[in-house]
């Protein structure tokens, strides 16, 4: 969440990624905190505070940048297109949205993914 610190974003995924070890077996996904398991392209923004501490650990290369500025840019895609769906909505809000949020995104040169649930 943007709402969290860069402080403790940044302690938290340290201290997962520094003791890893301590409770990698203990839960079937735990792998995901590995260091090496981090990605480059991973589907969702990246927080500052931890994008500081993969940089302290040569963990966030060009590739990753890229690829944060790309998600951060449809986020304000999709926040933009909200708000103008709220000020707005029609006869059927969710509809309407599953509308407005396609073509904010078609619009600007992103996959929707999916344009209706």
């Amino acid at each position: 969440m943007d709402s969290l610190s860069a402080d403790t974003a940044y302690g938290m995924t340290k201290g997962m990624v520094d003791n890893f070890a301590d409770y990698e077996k203990g839960a079937p996904a735990a792998y995901g905190w590995a260091l090496e398991q981090q990605l480059e392209d991973f589907y969702l923004p990246t927080h500052e505070g931890a994008i500081a501490f993969l940089k302290e650990k040569g963990r966030w290369t060009a590739k990753a940048q890229a690829n944060q500025d790309k998600l951060l840019e449809r986020q304000a895609v999709l926040a933009k297109a909200w708000k103008a769906h709220k000020a707005a909505p029609g006869d059927d809000f969710n509809k309407g949205w599953m509308s407005v949020r396609a073509n904010a995104l078609k619009g600007a040169g992103f996959s929707p993914i999916f344009e209706t649930w």
